[in-house]
């Protein structure tokens, strides 16, 4: 197997040493196409910022329609978002609600645990887990109802 020292740049075939590449371990060799002095001047290249102010200019039009649009969309997601904000603005409204739905167990929170377990959300899925939310929550109950009524003989 030969061991290779010298690389032809991709840019300015130029041959050169590996120590005038960067190291690119995805490449075969372990360095990269194009030598440090062409990356280099490529970055900075001007052509690049000529070509940028040219478009700007030629396509003014398009540019500014697109600007226009996208105002008009943010603006538009912003008015929502304040309405938003403003109906929910109140943190006690918000957890009411989530309390209801808790208690109800109705199928939005039902599916919304099922989606945190990663499981296929099907009308006899969700049926299965109310009961098995219903029967978690009595089972809770009970308990409780057991610890209060141990502690409060206990006590007398």
């Amino acid at each position: 197997m030969d061991i290779v020292v010298d690389k032809s740049c991709s840019k300015c075939g130029q041959i050169k040493s590996l120590d005038y590449y960067h190291k690119d371990k995805t490449k075969r060799l372990g360095v990269s196409s194009a030598c440090k002095t062409c990356v280099k001047s490529s970055r900075n290249n001007d052509r690049k910022r000529e070509y940028s102010k040219e478009y700007t200019i030629r396509n003014k039009d398009k540019i500014n329609d697109y600007s226009r649009r996208y105002y008009i969309k943010m603006t538009s997601y912003e008015k929502r978002l304040a309405e938003h904000r403003k109906i929910n603005r109140n943190p006690s409204v918000y957890k009411e609600r989530k309390a209801k739905s808790r208690f109800k167990i109705d199928d939005v929170y039902v599916k919304q645990v099922l989606r945190n377990a990663n499981i296929n959300i099907s009308p006899e899925t969700i049926q299965l887990k109310r009961e098995q939310i219903k029967i978690k929550r009595l089972r809770k109950k009970l308990k409780d109802y057991v610890k209060q009524k141990t502690t409060g003989t206990s006590e007398q």
